[in-house]
């Protein structure tokens, strides 16, 4: 089937990494049509063809830029100013932009969603619909899947899963062994860790918390209220420094 790109030896650009190697990037071109990408039509940049797979409809455009031994392959797309180096792979038909950045040992796929400054680092992965948005950070080993976002300068870190509809925004924090599904919202500097397990459409948010092995389904909790340990469900409101504990 032949390349379907080629490195431009005569574009570069130099940088020096944070440990202060220096590093030559190449411009892309493509040799044929594919996917979205025309016949000429100039690419991203990498460091070396085994960053960006000659199969598949996969492309980086713009500014951005792949390098290190990360890949990305299948159908997957690496734009504008985003960022994808160490060993991070970003394939399937996942979409990085907007200053991204994936790095470390990450793993990005499915049909998932990166933009506006998002990270995704050391053994983490986000999967299925995805999305990480508007300088969320997920790191650790930490898990978003499912139809799950993690957006609005949040962090899930640790061993943390959000997945079902879930969503984690406005400056939260889910860590420990925490996890966050069904249409659950997390929200407004609250945090969730230990081993909690928040279902349905629990709402934790205004800098509440839950904690330790607390498993809730359909709650809020607001206003610095905290639960730690045991089970709650269906309608119960915890908020105003109320502290449950089981």
């Amino acid at each position: 089937m032949g390349k379907k790109y080629k490195i431009r030896k005569d574009l570069t650009k130099e940088i020096i990494t944070k440990e202060g190697n220096d590093k030559t990037f190449y411009r892309i071109q493509a040799l044929k049509n594919f996917g979205m990408v025309k016949k000429g039509e100039l690419g991203g940049w990498i460091e070396k063809e085994d960053n960006l797979s000659q199969e598949g409809n996969c492309w980086v455009k713009g500014e951005a830029c792949v390098f290190d031994n990360s890949k990305v392959y299948d159908d997957a797309i690496v734009e504008d100013y985003a960022i994808v180096c160490d060993n991070a792979e970003v394939y399937g038909n996942a979409q990085i932009s907007y200053h991204s950045v994936v790095k470390d040992n990450a793993k990005v796929h499915g049909i998932a969603l990166m933009r506006n400054n998002a990270i995704v680092s050391e053994n983490a992965e986000v999967y299925d619909n995805g999305w990480v948005t508007e300088n969320g950070h997920v790191y650790g080993n930490a898990k978003v899947y499912g139809n799950a976002s993690v957006t609005n300068n949040s962090q899930v870190f640790e061993n943390a899963k959000i997945h079902g509809h879930s969503h984690v925004y406005g400056k939260a924090h889910v860590y420990g062994n925490a996890e966050i599904n069904e249409e659950a919202k997390i929200y407004g500097d609250a945090k969730v860790y230990g081993d909690a397990v928040i279902l349905g459409a629990t709402q934790v948010y205004h800098n509440g918390q839950v904690l330790g092995s607390a498993n809730l389904f359909n709650i809020e909790v607001r206003g610095n209220g905290s639960v730690a340990d045991g089970a709650i469900k269906d309608k119960v409101i915890i908020e105003d420094y109320a502290n449950v504990l089981y």
